[in-house]
């Protein structure tokens, strides 16, 4: 799992994206929240293991 972060232009989120970031904060994100998102990613990323095992 590839996580941006700081200050990058709204403009290169796609590309990032399709590169295979799976999350941007930039400034100002709270860590509760970026901690909370990550948590979320990676249980999805788990749930999708066990569907595919």
């Amino acid at each position: 799992m590839v996580i941006a972060g700081g200050v990058i232009p709204q403009q290169d989120y796609d590309i990032l994206y399709k590169a295979g970031v799976t999350g941007i904060f930039g400034p100002g994100t709270k860590i509760s929240k970026a901690a909370a998102d990550i948590l979320e990613l990676l249980i999805k990323d788990l749930e999708s293991l066990k569907v595919n095992a």
